[in-house]
């Protein structure tokens, strides 16, 4: 077997286990969307590194492997187009299941993001988490991941949360099943992700645009780090679930983006910043269970609130399903 057979052996083998973490089972194009670099799951973020010796591989590459190779057979099962790692075939009913519930949850996305359209200064939107996946448990709320105009990043999520809250889809503690979780904002001149590692590389890979204008082929380009691990990255982003432009709703952002520019808009961004971010620091903060699996960051180019990550526990799941086969299988 040649060396590059064997690497993408490696490569299918691991990017099927990162997502039997997630209860997520593959299709073909997912496994070519989301092929892991197997070089670099043993390096540092810190490392150097250069992704020129590495192949990428087609679809029917990774098809006549899946088919061929008797050490994938041993570990990876098909059933109705999905792939996983054998004797977890119960996940494609799950899958199944949980597209179902993703679809009545893009409705409600789809909707809500409708009249963000009248949000001054918001970039683009994207669906981030299980649901950019349609993988989401029935209980689950809406993740998404915004990028506003720099300098109005405070103005942009403080009229956001109004709109969210006048609608019902404000998140509470107690009540989150389907309520707008709205924890990632960045600026158009601060479009580099500021976690490099496995995890935050196929979250950003995987976000889906609801609302853009061109932002997100600016963010891929700012982000194309995400290659030392998706070999693959970047491909073309689904934009089934982006919606419709609408003219009226587009006509009142440009009027408050008028209303609040110029001296009056720099004093209201001001007046936020002072005021809220206290205030989201003490609340985020006092929801860290774990300090390593937290990210909360706000300042002028980013708010970041993710008080609780699954991350740490999902990559270590990861390498203990990758590290058990590949010495059980010989590599």
């Amino acid at each position: 077997m040649s060396q590059s057979q064997e690497n993408l052996e490696k490569q299918i083998l691991a990017t099927i286990c990162f997502f039997d973490t997630l209860e997520y089972p593959l299709t073909l194009i997912e496994i070519h969307k989301n092929l892991l670099n197997t070089q670099m799951l043993y390096k540092s973020s810190s490392d150097v590194y250069t992704n020129n010796n590495i192949n990428n591989p087609s679809i029917l590459d990774i098809q006549n492997t899946l088919e061929n190779s008797e050490r994938l057979k041993n570990m990876i099962s098909c059933k109705r187009g999905f792939y996983f790692l054998k004797g977890n075939g119960c996940l494609v009913d799950k899958r199944l299941e949980r597209n179902r519930i993703a679809i009545k949850k893009w409705k409600k996305v789809r909707w809500i993001s409708s009249l963000f359209q009248m949000v001054p200064f918001v970039r683009m939107i994207a669906v981030s988490g299980n649901l950019s996946l349609s993988n989401t448990p029935r209980g689950n709320d809406l993740d998404i991941f915004i990028i506003t105009k720099y300098g109005r990043i405070w103005t942009a999520r403080f009229l956001m949360l109004i709109l969210i809250y006048l609608t019902g889809f404000k998140r509470s503690p107690k009540k989150f099943k389907d309520k707008i979780c709205p924890n990632h904002f960045i600026t158009d001149e601060s479009l580099i992700v500021s976690e490099d590692n496995l995890y935050s590389a196929i979250l950003h890979a995987n976000l889906v645009p609801v609302l853009d204008s061109g932002t997100l082929d600016k963010f891929k380009k700012e982000n194309l780090w995400i290659n030392k691990y998706l070999v693959n990255y970047p491909l073309s982003s689904s934009s089934l679930h982006q919606i419709h432009s609408s003219k009226f709703l587009k006509g009142l952002k440009y009027f408050s983006e008028v209303i609040f520019s110029g001296h009056f808009g720099n004093w209201f961004e001001t007046v936020l910043c002072r005021i809220l971010t206290p205030i989201q620091l003490k609340r985020a903060k006092s929801q860290v269970l774990d300090k390593n699996n937290a990210e909360i960051v706000v300042n002028e180019r980013q708010i970041i609130l993710h008080p609780r990550l699954r991350s740490q526990n999902i990559v270590e799941g990861f390498r203990k399903r990758l590290g058990d086969r590949i010495l059980n299988i010989g590599y």
